[in-house]
């Protein structure tokens, strides 16, 4: 009998009363895995996917499994993150293309219409140059790709630096009279007449017509 009460006690203390045989044991408390790194251009693609018009920082922060801290590295405020867009917006613009522009005619041609689609694609962004937060820092940036298309000399880097300001003073003035356009638009869309039927709209002015004109003028 001693010899089988010994077993007995035994198998009791090899037995598993609460099912844990195989189950992993919970993590202790403090030991989590190193904080996730993300980068401009993660920040970036959270924020087209919102919408600029929606975006904010804790927004942004959120669609990444971040905190707003663990972001603060690229973008601290709302403005920061639009002149972040805007720099990527400025980066598309020089993406080579099948036929890379030759000259700086090309050149500030290409930019001025890769500038003006942006801001029709993201009018929030308009608003933000036209009161002159995000755009200096930005076309100062890449204002030297343009000047090296211009040439050597002095006399045509300061003419491009000219032209450069003057036609991007134009498509901001375009792309604001586009947003505008398209904002009352949006306001008219369930407008009705007294019959019930959509009233009808004049055609849409030309505002690209402007920057054509300045462009020819100045190229």
């Amino acid at each position: 009998m001693a010899e089988r009460g010994a077993d007995l006690d035994a198998e009791l203390e090899g037995a598993d009363p609460e099912g844990r045989a195989g189950r992993a044991e919970p993590a202790s408390p403090g030991r989590r895995g190193r904080p996730r790194k993300v980068t401009a251009d993660d920040i970036i693609d959270a924020a087209l996917e919102i919408g600029l018009d929606q975006v904010t920082i804790r927004r942004v922060a959120d669609a990444l499994g971040m905190t707003v801290p663990g972001i603060s590295y690229h973008v601290r405020t709302r403005e920061e993150l639009l002149a972040l867009v805007m720099a990527r917006a400025v980066d598309t613009l020089y993406a080579p293309g099948p036929e890379p522009a030759a000259t700086f005619e090309e050149t500030v041609t290409r930019f001025a219409e890769g500038l003006f689609a942006w801001f029709r694609e993201h009018p929030i962004l308009v608003m933000q140059v036209a009161q002159g937060r995000i755009l200096a820092e930005n076309v100062e940036r890449h204002l030297e790709r343009l000047l090296r298309a211009a040439g050597p000399r002095e006399a045509d880097q300061a003419r491009a630096l000219d032209v450069v300001s003057q036609v991007t003073a134009a498509v901001i003035g375009a792309a604001v009279l586009e947003a505008a356009q398209d904002s009352r638009r949006s306001a008219g869309d369930a407008a009705v007449d007294s019959a019930g039927n959509q009233e009808r709209r004049p055609p849409r002015p030309d505002h690209y017509a402007a920057v054509r004109t300045v462009l020819t003028a100045l190229l």
